[in-house]
C-alpha cells in the first residue's frame, strides 16, 4: 500500500496518543487510527518497466522530498516564523509541489483531461485508459515545474492559540480572492490563495501578495481554514479531536465534526469532489480570506531571490 498523504505529514495531527480522528464521507463513518493506516493506496505508486514492476522506487524518491521538508515544518512550527533566507524553504516548496501533484484528486483531473481529448478526437470513446506510468510521469515532471513557481510565491503564516486547524486528503485549500470562470483555480493567478495545515497551530497560506506576514489566527479564522479543507476533501477528514471548528453556510462557527458529517457527507458520497459555499457577508467583505481572519504579528521582509 502506498501513501499519497505522507504519513510524516499527518503525525502533525494526531491526539496526544498518536491517533488521527478520521471522517469517511465515502463509508460513512467515523473512526479513530493511526497515521500509517489512511491516505493509502494500492500500488498508487507502482511503475511499469521493460525489465520488471517497480514498486519502492517511486516512494523512496517521495521519502527523500519528505525527509528534507520535515525539519523545515519543525523549524516553521518552532519559530513562529517561514525561513526564507535559507534553502529550507525550497526544500518545503518541492514538498508543496509534489504534494498538489501526487493527491488522488491530481489524477482526477488529469484523467478528466484525458477522456475529453479522446472525445474530441471520437465522440464514441467515453473513457480514456491512462496507464499507470503516465499519471507518475505526470506527477514527476508537473511537479518539478510548479517548485520554482510556489518559491516566488509570498508565503504567509497563521499561528493560532484559540482552536486547532485539521486537514484532509486534499490538504492544498485554494481559492481566487476574485473569482472568475476564465482563468479559474491555477497557481499563477494572480489573486489564487492556497492554505496548507502543517500542524495542529500552524498554516501555510501562500499569495502573490507583496510582503509576507506572520498572523494570530483567530478562532473565526482557523474555523474558516478548516471549512475550506473540508469542502475540498474527497474523501476525508482528519484531525487530533472530534470536536474541531468549522464554519457553517451562515458564517456561524461550529464545533464538532459530527454536525459537519451531516452537512458535507452527500456531496462526497457522490463524488463532488469540491463542495463551495458561497461566501456571506462577513467572509464577502474579506474576501473569504483566511488571512484577514488574523492579527498581524511583526511583519517578515521579502525573500531575496539567488541571481
Amino acid at each position: 500500500m502506498h501513501h499519497y498523504l505522507p504519513v510524516s505529514y499527518l503525525k502533525r495531527f494526531a491526539d496526544q496518543h498518536g491517533f488521527l480522528h478520521v471522517l469517511d464521507f465515502h463509508e460513512q463513518r467515523r473512526f479513530k487510527t493511526k497515521p500509517q493506516n489512511v491516505a493509502k493506496i494500492r500500488d498508487y505508486y507502482t511503475a511499469e518497466t521493460a525489465e520488471r514492476t517497480d514498486d519502492v522506487g517511486v516512494e523512496r524518491m517521495l521519502s527523500v522530498f519528505e525527509s528534507n521538508a520535515e525539519p523545515v515544518f519543525d523549524r516553521i512550527i518552532r519559530e513562529n516564523r517561514i525561513p526564507l533566507e535559507s534553502e529550507a524553504w525550497d526544500h518545503a516548496c518541492a514538498f508543496i509541489a509534489l504534494l498538489d501533484q501526487r493527491l488522488p484528486i491530481a489524477r482526477e483531473a488529469y484523467k478528466q483531461s484525458a477522456d475529453w481529448m479522446m472525445n474530441l478526437i471520437d465522440e464514441r470513446c467515453i473513457s480514456a485508459n491512462v496507464h499507470q506510468n503516465s499519471y507518475i510521469q505526470m506527477m514527476l515532471e508537473t511537479s518539478k515545474r510548479l517548485a520554482p513557481l510556489i518559491g516566488e510565491m509570498t508565503p504567509h503564516l497563521l499561528v493560532s492559540n484559540d482552536a486547532e486547524f485539521i486537514t484532509g486528503d486534499c490538504p492544498l485549500a485554494k481559492r481566487d480572492r476574485q473569482p472568475s470562470d476564465f482563468y479559474g483555480l491555477g497557481w499563477a493567478v494572480a489573486t489564487i490563495e492556497v492554505g496548507l495545515p502543517i500542524g495542529r497551530h500552524h498554516c501555510i497560506v501562500l499569495t502573490w501578495d507583496p510582503a509576507p506576514r506572520v498572523l494570530r489566527a483567530d478562532r473565526d479564522a482557523v474555523a474558516n481554514v478548516n471549512c475550506q479543507i473540508a469542502q475540498w476533501a474527497m474523501r476525508y477528514v482528519l484531525g487530533p479531536r472530534d470536536n474541531f471548528v468549522w464554519m457553517d453556510r451562515d458564517e456561524s462557527v461550529k464545533s464538532g465534526a459530527r454536525l459537519l458529517f451531516q452537512k458535507m457527507s452527500a456531496p462526497k458520497v457522490n463524488r463532488k469532489l469540491i463542495q463551495t459555499w458561497p461566501p456571506g457577508p462577513k467572509r464577502a467583505a474579506r474576501g473569504a480570506n483566511p488571512i484577514a481572519g488574523g492579527k498581524s504579528a511583526k511583519p517578515r521582509g521579502r525573500r531575496r531571490r539567488k541571481k
